[in-house]
């Protein structure tokens, strides 16, 4: 059972990591618009 589960929850945790990344970008450039704007 494990063996068949660890797959799907290494890709979703991989996928989530990522947009995780994608939204910590996008937030870091908020940042930057607000302070130049």
């Amino acid at each position: 059972m494990d063996i068949l589960i660890s797959p799907f929850l290494f890709l979703i945790l991989k996928r989530k990591r990522r947009e995780l990344l994608i939204a910590s970008r996008l937030s870091d450039f908020g940042e930057l618009i607000l302070v130049f704007s």
